[in-house]
């Protein structure tokens, strides 16, 4: 496939991930009370960065300070600083797959790899999904991505996470549920998708929902997106 192709397609992916979470955080609104991301234990938990599954404060700070430092240092990655004298942003630096800024990303489809495209997800901690045929979840050899999550029920900063069966389970492996078992790979060679989740603070009718970014590993300053519902 041209060059061409691949942007549009790995852009279309993107809009798919997206699609999917924004339903996942309303199918678990529903179903929990308050919508989250994958990966989020609950909507006021970081997914990705230095502060990977902590809890905003806000109630004890009267200030969302994770919200504030994720969101920059994300921002920071896609787009740089705001330039006043061409009024205009000038790129961020995460635009290479062996940047050391995906280290604050995390897999949309976790860091496994099948090179059996038959083989099931047992002894994966999802558990196997059964009939899977593409479970091949290719990344870059190089790649610096943050470690797979681990399930929030044993997360001490979310010692109530445990109270609901879907927090037993980590973020990829809720990812993969939404594609029913799928793994979407990137057409691009260094291609790979990542996540990171910005913690949504407050509550009642005041509340801040979280904020979901998708990118491309392959160069992620020119293929992201993002939803805040």
């Amino acid at each position: 496939m041209a060059e061409g192709g691949k942007r549009q397609k790995t852009i279309d992916n993107i809009d798919k991930i997206i699609q999917q979470g924004q339903q996942f955080y309303q199918d678990t609104a529903d179903a929990e009370g308050r919508g989250r991301f994958p990966g989020q234990g609950k909507y006021d938990m970081v997914v990705g960065g230095q502060n990977h599954g902590t809890r905003e404060q806000y109630a004890e700070n009267g200030y969302p300070q994770l919200q504030e430092e994720e969101f920059w240092d994300i921002e920071e990655a896609l787009f740089g600083y705001w330039d006043w004298d061409t009024d205009d942003w000038p790129g961020g630096g995460f635009n290479h797959f062996e940047s050391p800024l995906a280290s604050s990303w995390l897999s949309v489809f976790g860091l496994m790899y099948h090179a059996d495209p038959n083989a099931g997800l047992d002894n994966y901690d999802g558990g196997s999904f059964g009939t899977e045929q593409n479970l091949e979840n290719r990344r870059p050899e190089n790649h610096q991505l943050h470690v797979d999550d681990t399930p929030d029920n044993v997360n001490q900063n979310c010692s109530n996470c445990d109270n609901n069966a879907s927090y037993t389970v980590s973020g990829h492996t809720e990812w993969l549920k939404l594609f029913g078992g799928e793994v979407i790979n990137s057409l691009f060679q260094d291609g790979h998708y990542i996540y990171r989740v910005v913690p949504g603070y407050g509550s009642g009718e005041s509340a801040v929902p979280p904020i979901l970014y998708v990118a491309d590993l392959e160069n992620p300053v020119d293929f992201h997106q993002m939803i805040q519902p």
